[in-house]
């Protein structure tokens, strides 16, 4: 009788263990299976291509200079590219910057004569008049296309209240971009020793301002129309770059040239900041300190002209753009923790071009990937979720990088994983637990009342 009690106790446990983890227990077989999927490689494949040949990169007669391709966001060339160096109206590229984000172009701006004071008789300007009523797009136009240092001064002083306060607008905004390596002293690029930039910052300065249409619209201005105001009719006023325009020179000609803007001191030197959109492609350069030298005529010869074409030339001839990554293809499979398949292919989350020398070598070319939970993912993962990153390298250095997405979904195996008090999987290893902790205490019981009533026996 006793030994039928325990045996329907047992059945009784097994029963329930049974109807409270079916639906775990119900999906072994698929958690123990291995997927069919073979393990893909994680070096993308390329079409195999002869052996490069070895470009030169141009050598550049100037103290600093930078080539970036903005599609990719890859720089191609730099040369001193942290020196600090002098801008000259370079500067007006922050300036034009902070009035586009901090004015309005309808308004209308009064000239305050008093702000020429002590003005360098040799300075550019476009002759704006005490009292003279201009609009702010206007002014940015006189400021932009034929370097008005007058206007720099005027748009300075509406936008800031003074030409200092602006100064220290245009700081703050270089320090909010990172440009490190850039101190601004005034509006216009009017030499101070104090007054000096980098390479590297004109470009991150540059890339900033060419996010407005405005900008992009007026720096690539080869001529243009200010309309008549109160003190002055309407006047032409031409772009400083040659690159744009063949009306003071045809020398420097280049019609693939859509911007932006160029500056020169004596202590400076010339330099020009250059935007080039051709195809797919889409360059930014500059170049610092060129020099002035002259041709057997005798007739000076432009150095920042020469010396960008020279690097952008350098960058249109030689680059390509290759596909490196598809989403459509996967790049590796991953193992996955406490889910009912132990692994999972991941894919690149969208297609991916890196620019490369037009002879690359594919042997070059690396991908590689991390995951978010280290060396396994954790399940539960749903379908084309984000779980890492993709990062494609050529010749060791990073030319692209994107996520890493899943491409089916896997579900928490309830019985490998391990529980928490918010797992659902916990809630139902709870009553689990208590049925065999309640038998366990049966079972002990049963063998004390067995044992008790052998000693009553041996005492009769």
């Amino acid at each position: 009788m006793k030994e039928r009690r325990i045996i329907s106790l047992f059945l009784a446990l097994f029963l329930m263990l049974q109807l409270l983890a079916l639906p775990a227990w119900a999906t072994e077989a698929e958690t123990l299976e291995e997927p069919a999927e073979e393990s893909v490689e994680e070096t993308a494949e390329v079409e195999e291509i002869p052996e490069p040949d070895v470009v030169r990169p141009p050598e550049l007669v100037c103290k600093g200079a930078m080539l970036v391709e903005l599609n990719s966001n890859t720089t191609v060339y730099e040369l001193n590219a942290d020196e600090r160096l002098y801008p000259a109206s370079l500067t007006k590229i922050m300036t034009c910057l902070v009035a586009l984000e901090r004015g309005n172009l309808t308004d209308e701006v009064e000239v305050d004569g008093s702000l020429f004071d002590g003005m360098d008789a040799d300075a550019s300007v476009v002759g704006l008049l005490p009292g003279e009523k201009i609009s702010l797009e206007e002014l940015l136009y006189c400021l932009m296309v034929p370097s008005g240092n007058d206007a720099s001064l005027v748009v300075a002083d509406h936008i800031a209240g003074s030409v200092e306060a602006f100064v220290e607008i245009m700081n703050q905004k270089a320090q909010e971009l990172g440009c490190n390596g850039t101190h601004f002293m005034n509006p216009d690029g009017l030499h101070d020793d104090n007054h000096y930039t980098t390479a590297r910052d004109m470009i991150t300065m540059t890339k900033a301002a060419l996010q407005s249409e405005t900008f992009r619209t007026i720096c690539g201005t080869a001529s243009h129309e200010v309309p008549e105001t109160n003190a002055s009719s309407s006047r032409m006023i031409y772009t400083t770059n040659y690159f744009m325009s063949s009306i003071i020179t045809g020398k420097y000609y280049w019609d693939k040239v859509s911007g932006v803007k160029t500056g020169f001191t004596t202590p400076a030197g010339r330099c020009l900041v250059t935007l080039v959109e051709e195809d797919d492609f889409s360059y930014l350069s500059v170049v610092l300190g060129c020099e002035t030298p002259y041709d057997e005529n005798g007739e000076p010869v432009y150095g920042h002209f020469t010396e960008s074409r020279k690097l952008l030339e350098y960058g249109l001839e030689n680059f390509t753009f290759v596909s490196v990554l598809s989403h459509l293809n996967p790049i590796a499979q991953v193992p996955v923790s406490s889910g009912k398949v132990n692994s999972v292919v991941i894919a690149p989350a969208e297609d991916l071009s890196a620019l490369l020398p037009a002879e690359y070598d594919p042997g070059k070319i690396d991908v590689s990937y991390t995951l978010r939970d280290g060396e396994a993912l954790q399940a539960p993962l749903s379908a084309d979720e984000a779980v890492g990153t993709i990062t494609v390298t050529y010749d060791g250095k990073e030319v692209g990088k994107t996520d890493a997405r899943t491409i089916s979904a896997v579900e928490r195996n309830a019985i490998l994983a391990t529980p928490t008090k918010d797992d659902p999987a916990f809630l139902r290893l709870v009553p689990i637990v208590i049925i065999v902790v309640a038998f366990l205490l049966l079972v002990i019981a049963q063998v004390n009342r067995r044992k008790s009533r052998k000693r009553r026996k041996r005492r009769r």
